[in-house]
């Protein structure tokens, strides 16, 4: 594959993980500076700026390449480490809230993270009395760094739970109706 100046340029910038024809995807330190400013102040400008500051102008990635960082940080929350090596460092310190709180976990291969199978059942106990939202707010953590999408994922999950339950008990109510004269009564042709 033959690159163009720009690509070649893209590919020797310390703040790019990855290039490719489609794909642009930063380093996580830069991609953590990112998130941070725009959580503070919710300021497209400061995005460019500091993406210009890296040697990442329009020039280089294209005129609304902080549309989609802003897109991914609202979709996915907190960016995380996709280098597993990163957390085998003896001077690595973990910052990202979600996994400090210890309500996530780092995927084994270290990329990515998944919700504590405790904190899912905490938060499912209280469904749908409290929101999800709720529940991350009063775990301390900001359903902002969680992500819209994993919020969503989950709230699918236990509406399907809830679903499934509902079903189980239904039954067993049928079951213990069953045979009794107000029953056959209802069910009677």
């Amino acid at each position: 594959m033959r690159f163009n100046y720009n690509e070649k340029q893209l590919r020797s910038n310390s703040h790019v993980h990855k290039v490719d024809l489609f794909t642009l995807v930063l380093s996580t330190e830069l991609r953590v500076r990112l998130y941070k400013e725009w959580r503070q102040n919710k300021d497209a400008g400061a995005l460019v700026r500091i993406l210009e500051e890296s040697a990442l102008g329009e020039e280089s990635t294209g005129p609304d390449y902080y549309k989609t960082l802003i897109i991914g940080f609202k979709s996915g929350g907190y960016p995380v480490y996709k280098n597993a090596e990163i957390a085998l460092l003896a001077d690595y310190r973990e910052e990202n809230p979600l996994l400090t709180s210890g309500r996530f976990t780092r995927a084994d291969n270290g990329r990515g993270t998944y919700i504590a199978p405790d904190f899912e059942r905490e938060l499912f106990s209280h469904y749908p009395e409290m929101s999800v939202e709720e529940g991350i707010r009063r775990a301390g953590l900001d359903p902002m760094d969680v992500g819209y999408q994993r919020i969503q994922n989950l709230k699918k999950e236990f509406e399907a739970r809830a679903k499934k339950l509902y079903e189980i008990n239904e039954a067993e109510r049928i079951t213990v109706l069953n045979g009794k004269p107000f029953y056959i009564c209802l069910t009677a042709e």
